[in-house]
């Protein structure tokens, strides 16, 4: 199941998936948000890499969650573990 980018939490682990480039489980580092940004913003650590990544990197991820240009980067997910990717 997706997970709404505003109620990611730091600590925790998720399923990424950026489309067909990035697949992982990651645990959530910290909320790079800033307060009244239109725009979510985490650091991420790669526990098990699926695809498009290598365990133990470290990235930080981002996506517009309200106004315009939310479409852009629609294919950014966040999942709950025991979810299944969208794209395989």
């Amino acid at each position: 199941m997706e997970i709404d980018w505003n109620r990611i939490e730091v600590g925790k682990q998720y399923l990424y998936e950026e489309k067909y480039h990035t697949q992982a489980k990651v645990t959530i580092l910290e909320n790079l948000t800033k307060e009244g940004d239109n725009f979510a913003r985490y650091s991420i650590r790669i526990d098990e890499a699926y695809r498009g990544c290598e365990e133990g990197e470290i990235l930080t991820v981002g996506k517009i969650t309200k106004g315009e240009g939310l479409y852009l980067v629609s294919h950014m997910k966040f999942k709950t573990l025991g979810s299944s990717f969208d794209y395989i």
